[in-house]
């Protein structure tokens, strides 16, 4: 039996006892109409648990969805990456260089300079000679 039926049969053997005094009745009224109002905010509560739940399983379904995609595209971007024909790796092994202004730790080309030019820090903007090998 669910609580509205329950309440129901109590409103039934309310209405059908001959109680005594009408403060009694008043109370024994009060607590039916506590009652349904009680089992109308669980309705409501259970409806909207259900929309939740509903929602719940969309979103998941949604990431899971959204996980595939971004496992397809990691394998098809190493695929591509793997595919590029590169040049030996120690040809892609930059020096490093620490600026002597802010600290800032970075890589450069020294095929991309020419004698005398001077490197610039990318955190600073600082100028410094690019240091001998």
């Amino acid at each position: 039996m669910k609580s509205k039926e329950r309440i129901a049969y109590l409103q039934g053997l309310l209405d059908g006892l001959k109680v005594e005094g009408e403060e009694t009745k008043k109370i024994y009224e009060a607590i039916v109409e506590a009652l349904k109002a009680l089992s109308y905010e669980i309705e409501e509560h259970e409806e909207v648990l259900m929309e939740q739940q509903e929602f719940l399983g969309e979103l998941a379904d949604y990431c899971e969805q959204l996980e595939e995609d971004i496992t397809n595209l990691e394998e098809t971007a190493q695929g591509e990456w793997e595919d590029e024909d590169y040049e030996d790796e120690e040809e892609l092994d930059y020096p490093s260089v620490t600026c002597p202004e802010c600290g800032y730790l970075f890589f450069y080309d020294p095929e991309e300079y020419e004698e005398g030019e001077q490197l610039q820090c990318p955190e600073c903007g600082f100028l410094m000679d690019i240091p001998e090998e």
